[in-house]
């Protein structure tokens, strides 16, 4: 039995490692996606406590239900109308809801520096503080 060569050796496990390559960015890309998610929950809830996880997460999910179905209902509905502005178009397709998302979050941390936990927290104290002032 002949022996193989070097080139059809390399060629062997060459042709195996692109699939490797791509199977394994798609992991990392994947766990990249759901960090990130995480992370946007953790923020928009209130950092440090379980409430705010849930309050964030309850946030980010109906923010990404409800924003598909806008941008696809507003696309389906102004279609005639943004025939002729390309630009205004492609910015209300359903695949641009990331977009819209990413604004949502910055406008959020923005009004809710503290997340929301935090904006409740503070005005319970200023409310308990306006009782107190009234005794």
């Amino acid at each position: 039995m002949p022996r193989p060569s070097t080139p059809e050796v390399a060629a062997a496990s060459g042709a195996s490692l692109p699939s490797f390559i791509k199977d394994e960015f798609d992991a990392f890309l994947e766990c990249g996606i759901l960090m990130l998610d995480l992370l946007l929950i953790v923020v928009i809830g209130g950092m440090g406590t379980i409430c705010g996880a849930v309050i964030g997460s309850a946030r980010f999910v109906l923010a990404q239900s409800y924003l598909q179905d806008l941008m696809r209902f507003a696309s389906t509905q102004l279609q005639g109308a943004l025939e002729g502005v390309p630009m205004l178009a492609a910015l209300i397709s359903p695949q641009r809801w990331p977009l819209w998302l990413g604004i949502l979050f910055v406008l959020s941390m923005y009004h809710f520096r503290s997340g929301v936990v935090g904006r409740l927290r503070a005005a319970r104290r200023l409310r308990r503080s306006a009782r107190a002032q009234e005794q």
